[in-house]
């Protein structure tokens, strides 16, 4: 036994029960939404589902969001489900991951920043409920929320409940980094195959506006799988890996180019009212955890200024970041869903580099 064994098991203890509690709070925010009659039995079907896949295995949880989620408009249209049923799917893998615990292994963390705004968006969020909880009483604000989440509703920008599924999501994607490297491979393959499937079924189907939705989410894939292949090519990897990233790039590009005109930079909507009250806290607090994000990865960048893959991650989330908030659509959508998680993958990474780092320079000194 290690001998600070004894000192961890409280706090471990604690985290424990944070995490259950924290499952168990997202399970009762999905199982409120999954009542509403909007949600068909194959919709119900397939969130459980997640929900068994993630409490089996975090990590192919995780990669089952990737792929599905660009599909969540066009699978809401063709199962007569909620819009917002990519983000159901992404709450599915949060309850089984939640439940199944994090990790105490040592590698990356999440930045701190980014966790201090985490959990003010969960403060904020349960402000937001209480005017509604006031007046409806618990149990239906409760229900009017997870509805107006999950099955419809405005969303203002910046929504506390929506940055806080972003900032989860990012969360995961460090945590299990930590016991699964190769999900740096993997993820970013699983992300472009998502889009590109999801883009020429929208385009097959005539789905122009959910086809140019996924414009910035393929702009940022493109950055990240070019510096995917780069680094593979870098660090001698087979040609067929090569290749294939090569091939993924080919078909992130043909989807650009089959997107419809102005789909990146043709005419944006008006953007939302911006909230009043609580929800402008939220909008700082959403503000800070993407200020985290970027920073750990611009930190990793100057300590490994030839990781090619993480610089290219840092531009394509950039470039992403740009392209949606000009069109109002950062917190919402299917593709905000992987911008969340390359970004969580990034500063994975780019803590990864800083922990290197920092190893290099006791080694010199202790010996």
């Amino acid at each position: 036994m290690p001998p600070d064994e004894p000192r961890r098991r409280p706090a471990r203890a604690l985290r424990r029960t944070l995490d259950w509690a924290a499952a168990a709070v997202a399970a009762a925010f999905l199982a409120a939404a999954l009542a509403s009659p909007s949600f068909t039995p194959l919709a119900r079907g397939l969130i459980f589902l997640g929900i068994a896949l993630s409490l089996w295995s975090p990590a192919m949880g995780l990669l089952g969001v990737a792929l599905a989620a660009p599909f969540g408009h066009l699978a809401a249209s063709f199962l007569a489900a909620p819009a917002a049923l990519a983000d159901a799917w992404a709450a599915a893998f949060l309850v089984g991951w939640a439940a199944h615990g994090r990790n105490d292994a040592a590698g990356p963390r999440m930045p701190r920043l980014a966790g201090a705004a985490g959990w003010s968006l969960a403060v904020l969020a349960v402000l937001q409920l209480l005017p509604s909880a006031r007046a409806q009483g618990p149990v239906a604000a409760w229900t009017v929320a997870a509805r107006g989440f999950f099955v419809g509703g405005d969303r203002p920008v910046l929504d506390a409940l929506a940055m806080l599924e972003g900032c989860v999501l990012a969360c995961a994607a460090v945590d299990l980094l930590r016991t699964r490297p190769a999900l740096a491979v993997r993820l970013p393959a699983w992300l472009t195959a998502g889009l590109v499937l999801s883009t020429g079924t929208a385009l097959a189907v005539r789905d122009a506006r959910g086809a140019a939705a996924a414009g910035p989410a393929i702009a940022m894939m493109l950055a990240a799988d070019a510096g995917c292949a780069v680094r593979a090519r870098m660090a001698g990897a087979s040609i067929a890996r090569t290749l294939a990233w090569i091939v993924g790039l080919a078909a992130l590009a043909a989807s650009l180019y089959a997107l419809p005109p102005g789909a990146l930079f043709g005419d944006r909507p008006p953007l939302p009212r911006w909230p009043q009250g609580v929800a402008i806290v939220a909008a700082a607090a959403g503000l800070v955890l993407l200020m985290g994000l970027f920073w750990q990865m611009v930190r990793g960048v100057r300590a490994s200024p030839r990781d090619v893959r993480l610089i290219a991650f840092l531009a394509g989330a950039l470039a992403f970041l740009g392209l949606s908030l000009s069109a109002g659509t950062l917190t919402g959508g299917d593709q905000a869903i992987p911008f969340w998680m390359l970004s969580g993958l990034g500063a994975g990474l780019a803590d990864s580099s800083l922990l290197a780092g920092e190893a290099e320079a006791i080694r010199p000194s202790a010996s």
